[in-house]
C-alpha cells in the first residue's frame, strides 16, 4: 500500500505565489495593485497542494503571468529587494513551457543543491515568472537581488539550463532591472 508521510517538510525559505491576468485590449495602470497574491507557502505539502489546483500555464488565457517570490517579496522592480536585481529571460514554445515552468519552480522552492538552492544561488535568486503570451512562445524570467555580480548572474543562467534541459543554441538574455524602469 501507498502510505503519506504526515512529517511536514519545511522549505528553505517561504515563498507565495501571485497572479495578473490584463484582458485583451486592456491597460495595466498599476501593474502592483493588478498583481494579486493567491497564497503563501513554507513546506513541500503546502506547495504541492497548491501546485494540484492551479491551472497549467498552457490553459491560461493570454496576458496572464504566475510569479513565485520568496515571502516579503513584491514581484516588481521597485521593491527593495528587487532593485538592483536583474532577471534572466528565455522564451519557450507553448507545447514546452508548462513543463519548464514547473521545473523552475521545483528547484526554486526545493532549494537542492545544483537547483537554485545553497550557497550562493539559495541567497542570490528571489523569485520567477511565467508570462503567457498571444503567439507561440511564452517567457519565463527568473528573478535575483544582485544584477551587477556577472559570475553569480552565469552561474543562475547556467543552473536554469540544467534544470529545464535548456538547449545551447536557446538564447536567454539577462536585464537589470534598472534599465527595464528606464524603459
Amino acid at each position: 500500500p501507498f502510505v503519506i508521510d504526515a512529517e511536514s517538510h519545511t522549505l528553505q525559505y517561504d515563498w507565495t505565489l501571485w497572479f495578473l491576468h490584463r484582458p485583451p485590449g486592456t491597460r495595466i495602470t498599476d501593474y502592483e495593485q493588478a498583481t494579486k497574491a493567491v497564497k503563501t507557502f513554507s513546506t513541500a505539502q503546502e506547495f504541492w497542494e497548491l501546485y494540484s489546483y492551479l491551472v497549467r500555464p498552457s490553459e491560461l488565457p493570454y496576458t496572464s503571468e504566475y510569479h513565485v517570490f520568496k515571502r516579503g517579496v513584491r514581484p516588481i522592480w521597485e521593491d527593495p529587494t528587487n532593485i538592483n536585481g536583474g532577471k534572466w529571460i528565455f522564451r519557450l514554445k507553448k507545447a514546452y513551457s508548462s513543463q519548464a515552468w514547473e521545473a523552475i519552480l521545483i528547484a526554486l522552492v526545493g532549494g537542492g543543491e545544483g537547483d537554485f538552492g545553497g550557497e550562493p544561488l539559495g541567497d542570490e535568486v528571489v523569485g520567477a515568472v511565467i508570462s503567457v503570451r498571444r503567439g507561440n512562445d511564452d517567457i519565463i524570467s527568473v528573478w535575483n537581488k544582485s544584477g551587477s555580480n556577472g559570475s553569480v548572474n552565469l552561474k543562475i543562467r547556467d543552473a536554469i539550463r540544467r534544470v529545464i534541459g535548456l538547449p545551447q543554441f536557446v538564447a536567454v538574455e539577462y536585464k537589470i532591472h534598472s534599465e527595464s524602469m528606464r524603459e
